[in-house]
């Protein structure tokens, strides 16, 4: 993947649900209203930080064209239109070889909220590639977590039933 174009632009709601409406991500984690309603708040008091990232990776689908996909951003954008104010953004671009670097760029970039495990499996589309359900992807990403983890808890209300971990 390369970074191709960087800009400062200011974003009203049109604008927002226009970038939304023409680079969706099917592989995108759901909606955390929480999170817009928490930026919405803050855009509406004034006090959002301009130059938060945007981010907009492009790839062939096959159909000779390249298309866009938001990676990043998604939750900024909805809160713009929830607050009705106009905020500046630094909108990236990136030129990427396939879907995997569409993938892997939305799996490694974030400024905000965490992505976590599952939100990467799903990304990859292994979830798909393997028949996995919700659950079996869940299943996948806390065994994956835990031997990243070198099998010893992090978080001190982690309990595995009758394993005791010394």
């Amino acid at each position: 993947m390369k970074l191709t174009k960087m800009a400062a632009k200011a974003i009203n709601p049109a604008a927002a649900e226009e970038l939304l409406k023409l680079y969706p991500y099917e592989r995108q984690r759901s909606v955390n209203q929480s999170y817009v309603e928490s930026y919405a708040s803050t855009m509406t008091k004034g006090e959002w930080l301009p130059g938060s990232e945007i981010a907009i990776a492009f790839s062939p689908n096959g159909d000779g064209q390249k298309h866009g996909h938001l990676v990043n951003g998604r939750h900024r954008l909805l809160a713009v239109i929830e607050s009705g104010a106009s905020i500046e953004f630094a909108i990236k671009e990136f030129d990427c070889a396939d879907s995997n670097e569409v993938a892997n760029l939305y799996g490694l970039t974030d400024t905000g909220r965490q992505r976590n495990i599952n939100d990467h499996i799903r990304a990859l589309a292994l979830d798909e590639e393997f028949g996995l359900s919700l659950f079996d992807n869940s299943k996948l990403s806390a065994a994956v977590a835990l031997i990243n983890g070198d099998f010893r808890p992090h978080n001190k209300n982690f309990l595995l039933p009758s394993i005791a971990l010394t």
